[in-house]
């Protein structure tokens, strides 16, 4: 004869608290429209102090009876999602009532393992997508690659594209997919001769996908041949950031002269160089449309209109950003003086070594 509520709370078992939860859970779920927060609150406080006395076995098939629900406390499911990786993964991997926070909380703190079950999501929000390539290993990128409802971020993609160099899976994942084709080819592009990027824009103007994807390929195949001349444009900026700070070369020089060669890469060395900020925030920075940090950077480090319009100029190609994004840009620039943008610089930099 099946035990009472009553009677199950009075039950030590784990069988039978597993199965308290489960019959407070069906009947909280049974009246998820009407419930107030008070018995919101109320369920969710039996419920964790159930979890607590549950075997891991039981909490998991708790959370996979559960993933898909999307009346369920936040509080009870983010308690799953920070539990050991066999209970964490239906709700990570399934759950609505997680939030973008939640997960990104998830995933800076967490296994890998945790990591591959966000990456199973079916879809991730481009902040989600940033977070897993930035803390994933190789297997949690290869399954952001495949996901095909994982939005990238430019910033995002770049971290993958230069992660898939070596890696010809990883690779032949982003080149499959047709809506970040595009956007490889344009990431391909700086590395290659200006002669044969011009004619691989030619190709891909009004191509179809098999000619894209013939194209991308070829591009792969130029990289080796160019990367001396990448490791001499690397030295070329050693030696800007050297004269920078010997205080032989003003930074507005040094903007302009690298913006007017698209070497994005080479500004993002080094404005990292010089604010000893790493290369990874000081891109991501460059990479959103936002336009306050890039002007707190380059304002701390003394440039003028003329240094930051270069850049913005630069931006404006790489992001297609409209003529007024980059007026709003110049006008938070003009506004902003050398002194606020260095104490601005040197928050930055303390949240970005506690992170």
């Amino acid at each position: 004869m099946a035990l009472s509520l009553e009677q199950l709370a009075h039950e030590k078992s784990s069988d039978k608290r597993r199965e308290l939860l489960n019959n407070i859970t069906a009947m909280f779920l049974d009246g998820a429209d009407h419930h107030t927060d008070r018995e919101q609150a109320l369920y969710a406080e039996v419920a964790l102090r159930v979890l607590g006395e549950i075997t891991t076995e039981d909490r998991a098939a708790f959370s996979d009876s559960i993933a898909d629900e999307t009346a369920l406390p936040g509080s009870v499911v983010r308690h799953l999602a920070h539990d050991e990786v066999e209970v964490a993964s239906p709700v990570l991997s399934r759950s609505p009532v997680l939030t973008d926070e939640d997960l990104v909380a998830v995933a800076r703190s967490a296994t890998q393992e945790h990591l591959h079950a966000i990456s199973n999501r079916p879809t991730l929000s481009e902040t989600v997508t940033d977070t897993l390539v930035e803390h994933g290993d190789r297997n949690v990128v290869c399954a952001v690659t495949v996901n095909p409802g994982a939005r990238f971020s430019i910033g995002g993609l770049t971290t993958v594209t230069e992660r898939s160099a070596d890696d010809e899976e990883m690779r032949s994942n982003l080149l499959r997919r047709a809506d970040l084709r595009e956007r490889l080819v344009e990431k391909v592009l700086p590395m290659v001769s200006p002669d044969y990027a011009d004619r691989l824009r030619g190709m891909i103007d009004n191509a179809d996908d098999e000619t894209i994807g013939r194209a991308v390929d070829a591009a792969q195949s130029t990289i080796e041949a160019e990367r001396s001349g990448e490791a001499r444009r690397r030295l070329e900026t050693r030696m800007i950031i050297r004269e920078i700070e010997n205080g032989t070369r003003h930074i507005d020089d040094a903007i302009v002269y690298l913006a007017d060669q698209a070497r994005t890469m080479d500004i993002v060395m080094m404005l990292s160089r010089l604010t000893d900020i790493a290369e990874k925030l000081v891109r991501n920075v460059l990479f959103k449309p936002d336009n306050e940090p890039v002007a707190i950077i380059v304002r701390a480090l003394g440039a003028s209109e003329t240094g930051f319009k270069a850049l913005q100029d630069l931006r404006a190609r790489k992001l297609y950003l409209p003529r007024t994004h980059l007026e709003q840009g110049m006008r938070t620039f003009a506004e902003l003086d050398e002194l606020t943008a260095k104490r601005s610089l040197r928050f930055v930099k303390v949240r970005s070594e506690v992170a």
